[in-house]
């Protein structure tokens, strides 16, 4: 368990992405790592993909609930994690090659609670690229943050800079300090990742950020990040507010 790593990914109803999200995790060879799929319901065939992997790969456990949204499965998921450190991922996204195995080296290296990266922009129709076209530069921070610092001051940074990004799975956490901290998502709203790493931030002593797009975000349609707003966003910015 030394650098054991929990991938934490929730699943609900994503079978067209699902399979490239587990094949970007399954091909790491080099270390030691368990894949926490959270079945949060799932009405589609994931459930079929995912026990089709786990039959493959014995690195892969499977939990399945009823729908109760992608915060409680996250939460079921840091529950159920055995590793020295958690990397969540969304099941319509994928980590770039090598990132888990550079992002271990630089907890191992620098003794971080929490190390956070970049991530690259992909478009599922040339359409949604043009309607979305902010995304394409989005998860790149321009500034460079790699000296090791308090997570309070570097989120003071990231807010007066533009460069604070609230994506809950573009950093990796040292999992004692995170059950230490009492961190969790908020369960029944959009938007969580914003308190969440909000405060994960604030509660950390040793951080630091690498501009290396280490995470392949999945810019699709139907997702939440890609539809109208709606109540949901607004009450759910108003409830990570109400935490922070």
């Amino acid at each position: 368990m030394d650098n054991k790593v929990s991938v934490i990914i929730p699943v609900y109803n994503t079978v067209a992405y699902l399979a490239a999200c587990l094949e970007s995790v399954c091909s790491i060879m080099t270390m030691d790592i368990e894949i926490i799929c959270v079945n949060d319901g799932s009405t589609d065939k994931s459930l079929e993909i995912l026990t089709t992997f786990a039959q493959k790969d014995s690195r892969i456990h499977i939990i399945s609930q009823k729908h109760q949204g992608v915060s409680i499965a996250r939460n079921v998921g840091i529950t159920t994690a055995t590793g020295k450190y958690i990397q969540f991922l969304d099941s319509d996204d994928m980590l770039a090659p090598g990132a888990l195995e550079y992002a271990v080296q630089q907890m191992n290296e620098k003794q971080l609670d929490v190390f956070y990266f970049d991530a690259q922009a992909i478009f599922e129709s040339i359409q949604l690229e043009e309607e979305k076209r902010r995304y394409k530069t989005y998860y790149h921070r321009e500034n460079h943050y790699q000296n090791v610092q308090a997570g309070y001051q570097l989120f003071t940074k990231w807010i007066k800079d533009g460069g604070f990004r609230p994506n809950g799975n573009l950093q990796m956490i040292r999992r004692d300090f995170l059950l230490q901290s009492g961190v969790k998502f908020i369960p029944g709203i959009v938007q969580e990742d914003n308190a969440f790493t909000a405060e994960v931030m604030l509660h950390a002593q040793r951080v630091c950020h690498v501009n290396k797009p280490l995470y392949i975000r999945r810019v699709r349609s139907g997702s939440i990040m890609t539809k109208p707003p709606a109540f949901s966003n607004a009450y759910g910015y108003f409830r990570c507010a109400m935490a922070m």
